[in-house]
């Protein structure tokens, strides 16, 4: 499956467990892989969540939270999160908080990324395994 989304130029494409979005030329802005284990979907970012790929983001994160209870978020691969992405994450954390035995786990973050969450308060928020 391959589309275009939004005002930019930029191309969604999925290839079975992963989503990558990139620009016309091909360049990657962010992917994410999808995996799954027991009840728990770990969902691997890369690239730069920036706002134009954060209401995507905001699906992919509800769509998993749709069918696992517990969501896994690895950071490792992840550059930059825009405000867009660190909104999307609230939203998928209120909506766990509301059901018993959920939970989402951000991971393997940079020192760059975890600063970003620190400076707003957003570290006191989540689960951040190092």
């Amino acid at each position: 499956d391959s589309r275009r989304e939004g005002a930019s130029n930029m191309n969604r494409h999925i290839e079975q467990d992963c989503v990558r979005w990139e620009e016309d030329d091909g360049k990657l802005l962010f992917s994410i892989t999808e995996t799954l284990s027991g009840d728990t979907v770990t969902l691997s970012l890369s690239g730069t969540l920036s706002s134009v790929v954060a209401p995507a983001f905001e699906d992919e994160l509800m769509a998993a939270a749709c069918v696992r209870s517990r969501i896994a978020v690895d950071f490792s691969g992840l550059q930059v999160i825009s405000s867009g992405g660190l909104k999307a994450l609230l939203t998928v954390q209120r909506l766990l908080d509301q059901r018993p035995g959920s939970m989402l786990k951000l991971c393997a973050m940079s020192s760059a990324v975890h600063a970003t969450f620190a400076e707003i308060g957003f570290d006191e928020l989540f689960e951040i395994e190092s």
